[in-house]
């Protein structure tokens, strides 16, 4: 398992960015303060997080890719606290800086998805790897459904469980059950927690 540290910042940032996402927190100013904390502390405990993960390109790729997509949502919560206390004409180009932010915030999803795939391919074929793999096609299909449901309420809860939701979950479930890696690279281990196939 991944060392103490790197479990709780992995499971308090992912909640953090779980609920930030759902709209509960009153006021922008105090989302965008536990959002950027939260992220910034998902993003330090993806770090230990990665050497439970097989070695290789994909995963390597996957997580630079969830970083980079962390990092821009960190900075974009950045601005939209100090955006509205600069002169105007800074403001401008801040709010103006935080549209690519928020695109670049998505990266976060493609890299979840290739850390699945990457363990899919290493035989851990637990319903994490499973829901890390989805994050990007979930999305994708989730999001355009969500602005189709005609009820606002509801629609705001799909989008909500298509986004910070299931990759909130994903990062939760990684954090606490992390693959066990063996001495030939495989996921799996015959006496652990989850069986080979």
């Amino acid at each position: 398992m991944a060392n103490a540290t790197g479990w709780v910042a992995a499971v308090v940032g992912a909640s953090g960015f779980a609920l930030v996402g759902s709209g509960v927190l009153s006021g922008h100013v105090a989302a965008d303060i536990v959002g950027a904390a939260s992220t910034l502390s998902l993003l330090v405990g993806s770090v230990p997080l990665q050497r439970s993960v097989t070695a290789g390109r994909l995963p390597h790729w996957g997580f630079r890719l969830v970083r980079i997509g962390l990092g821009c949502a960190v900075l974009m919560h950045v601005l939209a606290m100090v955006g509205p206390r600069l002169p105007p004409y800074a403001a401008v180009v801040a709010a103006t800086a935080g549209l690519p932010l928020m695109i670049a915030t998505h990266l976060a999803y493609i890299g979840t998805s290739l850390i699945g795939v990457a363990l899919l391919r290493s035989r851990w074929w637990h319903p994490i790897a499973w829901l890390l793999t989805t994050a990007t096609p979930v999305i994708l299909v989730g999001v355009p459904a969500s602005l189709a449901i005609g009820d606002p309420g509801w629609s705001a809860l799909v989008a909500w469980l298509v986004t910070e939701g299931q990759l909130a979950l994903g990062w939760i479930g990684l954090a606490i059950r992390p693959p066990v890696r063996t001495a030939g690279g495989s996921q799996c281990r015959r006496s652990g927690h989850w069986p080979c196939s």
